[in-house]
């Protein structure tokens, strides 16, 4: 059987976005530290798929170490906000 050819690997990027959202809905991550091709670092927002901010200010530009705390502080958030906020998933509105 022959495979489908997609341009640009459009097939690969596809699946591997899929891969990389059932890993971070298991793990609950929404941002990690990212270096790209010019080695800056930044916090990037994978659900949003742009550079995380904090204050309007773009989290960019950063060292590895700024990048890999400041991306534990915001897993840490994210988490703790997604945890409060289950227990009412699949529950009426109040009101």
């Amino acid at each position: 059987m022959a495979e489908a050819h997609c341009p640009n690997g459009e097939a690969e990027q596809d699946a591997s976005r899929l891969n990389w959202a059932s890993l971070t809905m298991e793990a609950r991550l929404r941002f990690i530290a990212l270096q790209d091709p010019a080695d800056n670092w930044m916090v990037y927002d994978l659900h949003s798929e742009v550079p995380a901010e904090f204050t309007c200010k773009v989290l960019y530009g950063l060292s590895r170490e700024e990048a890999e705390h400041l991306t534990v502080l915001a897993n840490a958030k994210f988490r703790s906000r997604t945890a409060i906020a289950e227990p009412m998933l699949g529950r009426p509105a109040l009101g």
